[in-house]
């Protein structure tokens, strides 16, 4: 199964903070009850595929440019060319892909399919650490800042799971 299949009820989020307040977590324009969640999960974003006509073009080009060499100039030229032509959409989506991050998907009972994109996996575990803690716990005030990897007023004092610490 593909994580980020896109249809009707999958929607990429693009926002710098994530505010979770009381019963409610939102976001640009948007706004979510947390027991409408049913699921949470961090997931890498996969990798994006190659186009076939950018890999057949490739071909073409050096099929022409091997026919052409010592034979026939303009034919060279002509599958230089289109051998060019067919790399940079390759290389375009090799960067992207090399680039790609990690994803919060939240999961809503209707279905519909949330997924916010950071890089770092360590602040997206903190993160779902503490909407895991807000949805135990009511009457919270977080604030999720991804732009800078910053949580404010997280109900998580500190810590890993079997010990908590505490300042004096």
């Amino acid at each position: 199964m593909n994580i980020l299949e896109m249809n009707s009820k999958a929607q990429e989020i693009n926002t710098s903070t994530l505010t979770v307040k009381d019963n409610i977590i939102s976001f640009t324009n948007y706004f979510i009850q947390i027991r409408n969640i049913s699921e949470a999960e961090i997931a890498p974003v996969p990798s994006l595929p190659y186009p076939i006509i950018a890999i057949i073009i490739c071909l073409i080009g050096f099929i022409m440019t091997c026919i052409g060499i010592g034979h026939y100039v303009g034919i060279t030229v002509v599958g230089i060319l289109f051998f060019a032509v067919g790399v940079m959409p390759l290389y375009m989506v090799y960067k992207k892909n090399q680039d790609r991050g990690e994803v919060l998907i939240l999961g809503l009972n209707s279905g519909k399919r949330f997924y916010f994109k950071c890089k770092d996996r360590a602040f997206l575990a903190r993160v779902l650490e503490v909407l895991k803690a807000c949805v135990n716990k009511n009457m919270q005030n977080v604030i999720v800042d991804f732009s800078n990897s910053v949580i404010t007023n997280s109900p998580i004092v500190g810590g890993n799971n079997n010990k908590v610490e505490v300042e004096a």
